[in-house]
């Protein structure tokens, strides 16, 4: 679309730059926290800026060459003759299937790229969905998971609100609605070990007190 040259060029620039906006104001963050996890931030800073120089300088023949090629399968204006599969073709004859091709390789293989970059992602934080899944394995194997099995466990896409809600200190009236309840919250408190009751070493699993204030 040739005629459409200069407003297809500025709004692919101007959706260009939103997207380095959103990354570098939103990813480079986290990435950097999950790269630099000896506290060696400018090392990686620097490691960076060369892969990212390296790829600028390669990106640009490719993308010539790339250009070139989808636009002789095209039929388009190469070097100022109108070539084609079968010979000269007239521009109205032009196929914009080429380039279309040409572009969605690009942007799949671009997309499978973030993808495993996402994936490959180890993030020791706690948000609230972490704090949730962490309380849930700890119920149900009696260890908590690893930066690592958090993150396989949630994947890319994963909601980012768990399940359940989480409430940090919640007042009995919230986690027990009547004696039965209450009495299975305490007997939780209690140790297995009768004979251990009495050692303070041993660790609850769920602790349950009221405020008598």
């Amino acid at each position: 679309f040739p005629a459409y040259f200069l407003p297809l060029a500025g709004g692919a620039a101007f959706v260009r730059s939103l997207a380095l906006v959103g990354r570098n104001s939103l990813l480079n963050g986290t990435i950097m926290r999950h790269l630099g996890a000896a506290e060696n931030f400018a090392d990686v800073r620097a490691k960076l800026e060369v892969q990212g120089r390296l790829l600028t300088l390669l990106s640009l023949p490719i993308g010539l060459l790339l250009f070139r090629a989808a636009a002789s399968a095209a039929g388009a204006d190469v070097g100022g003759t109108l070539v084609g599969v079968g010979g000269d073709i007239a521009p109205e004859h032009a196929s914009a299937l080429p380039v279309l091709l040409a572009y969605a390789s690009v942007f799949c293989v671009h997309n499978l790229c973030c993808w495993r970059a996402a994936v490959a992602l180890e993030l020791p934080t706690l948000n609230r969905r972490r704090l949730g899944f962490c309380a849930q394995q700890y119920i149900a194997r009696g260890d908590v998971p690893t930066p690592a099995e958090a993150a396989a466990a949630e994947g890319v896409y994963a909601d980012r609100l768990p399940e359940g809600a989480v409430q940090i200190g919640a007042p009995l009236s919230a986690v027990a609605l009547g004696r039965d309840e209450v009495a299975v919250l305490a007997d939780a408190c209690l140790p297995e070990d009768e004979d251990a009751a009495d050692d303070k070493a041993i660790a609850a699993p769920y602790v349950v007190g009221w405020d008598v204030t």
